[in-house]
């Protein structure tokens, strides 16, 4: 098993080399480096009912959660495509508003890829607006 800083700087590599992944091709790179599935998923931060991912090991939540923290990446809003090209998506009804009126009373998927932390701002400015 890989060392924590070894897997992140792994995450990091891979996203800056291909512009951004999915959180299927982060489970594939670290299938055999880490623990991927479990019973962790990782949310909104303004609404636990807009769910990114779901099913994975406590070690790859807490992973995704530090780089995020740190700077080095970031989430943003993607179309469910790039997820069903891997055949893969969650089992949820996909959120088609980020914010709507009353929020959401249930889970929904809310798909994103991870992207370089300023490479996310550049691609996506509204979030510069919601991180400051």
């Amino acid at each position: 098993m890989d060392g924590k800083k070894e897997i992140k700087n792994k995450v990091c590599k891979y996203i800056e080399e291909n512009d951004g992944a999915t959180f299927i091709e982060l489970k594939k790179l670290l299938k055999n480096k880490i623990d991927i599935n479990g019973q962790y998923a990782l949310t909104a931060p303004t609404n636990d009912n807009l769910v990114f991912w779901s099913d994975m090991s406590k070690e790859l939540t807490e992973i995704i959660t530090e780089l995020i923290k740190e700077k080095e990446i970031m989430y943003i809003p993607t179309h469910p495509l790039p997820y069903m090209a891997e055949g893969g998506g969650l089992k949820l009804p996909i959120a088609k508003k980020p914010k709507p009126k009353n929020g959401y009373q249930e889970p929904h998927w809310t798909p994103i890829t991870l992207h370089k932390y300023n490479d996310a701002l550049q691609k996506n400015p509204e979030l510069k607006e919601l991180l400051s």
